[in-house]
């Protein structure tokens, strides 16, 4: 949240549209964006459209189909 404070300041001062915030992992991403929502989009808005936009997406590498085949074996052993 602090992170979030501060480019919402940042972007106020500096006459910005957007925040963009990256987490490292989806639950966090989950429920940073829930704790915006409910600051930013509520409910009783009068039906203006929502200004907080959730996009996470959870990546399977396939180091072997894309021609990496060493280095997903070299990732397999490291991980045993």
């Amino acid at each position: 949240m602090v992170a979030g404070a501060f480019a919402l300041r940042h972007a106020a001062q500096h006459g910005k549209r957007r925040v963009v915030l990256a987490v490292p992992f989806i639950s966090i991403t989950e429920q940073n964006a829930a704790v915006y929502q409910d600051l930013l989009d509520p409910e009783d808005a009068g039906g203006g459209s929502a200004v907080v936009l959730e996009h996470h997406i959870a990546m399977d590498f396939d180091l072997e189909g894309a021609g990496f085949g060493e280095l997903a074996e070299e990732q397999s052993e490291a991980l045993r």
